[in-house]
């Protein structure tokens, strides 16, 4: 399995780094395992962080368009599913709750990673900047402001965390939406993804998974987020490959700073 998952990252594409459409038929394998699921779309989305931030940092500013906005589901979509908040305390975890900032600045990037989350300077939750929606059953959160500093604190290690008071449960659009091969598909029509978006398709079918294993929002937070360890979990080798990855890219990131 190690060898398949460092695939999913690999592409002869210059401008494409989102391969995660080669996880599916992994996670078909966990579909009974929902914690195992989640460990996996945590893994996804911090791969994901990692690749899209090394091309951020080394493309020229043409092909940083190539960067897509991050959305649960494409606008064509009837989305109403994302107005159904269900009101309780959710503790947003920087590590944890797999959040997917889509940084799109690079001037902005290396600022954020040269001053936050130092000796003098931890990484901290500003209301007016960090907005996040947690998604079940996805079990994955996406950015509506502070993409570049979210990116900072979890790139960096931060264990900071932060309340939201509501999360937003998608459950109802599994009805009638579903995602293959590139493509959403919806009563309001087919909808193709970006080279670089695929990821949000998969993390789409994997929460089909997690809700048909009738694990709820508090096994979530009771069985995954309290007792959070990727090292202890089925994915440990892949979580410890991942650390390499994380800590190169600072590396190249920082080498930026006195330019």
């Amino acid at each position: 399995m190690l060898d398949f998952i460092k695939s999913i990252f690999l592409t002869n594409d210059d401008y494409s780094f989102d391969n995660s459409n080669l996880l599916l038929p992994l996670i078909n394998e966990y579909k009974n395992d929902p914690i195992t699921l989640i460990y996996l779309v945590n893994y996804l989305t911090k791969s994901y962080i990692i690749n899209r931030n090394n091309k951020l940092i080394t493309w020229d500013e043409q092909n940083q368009i190539k960067l897509p906005n991050i959305e649960a589901l494409p606008n064509g979509i009837n989305r109403y599913e994302l107005n159904n908040e269900l009101v309780t305390s959710n503790i947003i975890h920087l590590q944890s709750s797999s959040i997917i900032p889509w940084t799109w600045n690079k001037s902005r990037l290396i600022n954020c990673m040269k001053h936050i989350e130092t000796e003098n300077n931890l990484w901290a939750f500003d209301s007016l900047n960090h907005q996040v929606k947690f998604l079940f059953p996805m079990c994955y959160s996406i950015v509506y402001g502070g993409n570049h500093s979210l990116t900072t604190g979890i790139l960096k290690g931060s264990v900071a965390n932060f309340e939201e008071n509501c999360y937003y449960d998608l459950s109802e659009s599994y009805k009638s939406i579903k995602y293959k091969n590139g493509y959403f598909y919806s009563p309001q029509g087919k909808f193709k993804l970006s080279a670089n978006e695929k990821i949000t398709g998969i993390l789409f079918e994997a929460g089909r998974l997690i809700m048909n294993s009738g694990f709820s929002f508090n096994d979530y937070v009771n069985e995954y987020q309290n007792k959070y360890d990727p090292l202890k979990s089925k994915l440990a080798k892949e979580f410890t490959l991942l650390e390499d990855s994380r800590i190169e890219l600072i590396k190249l990131i920082s080498s930026y700073y006195s330019k």
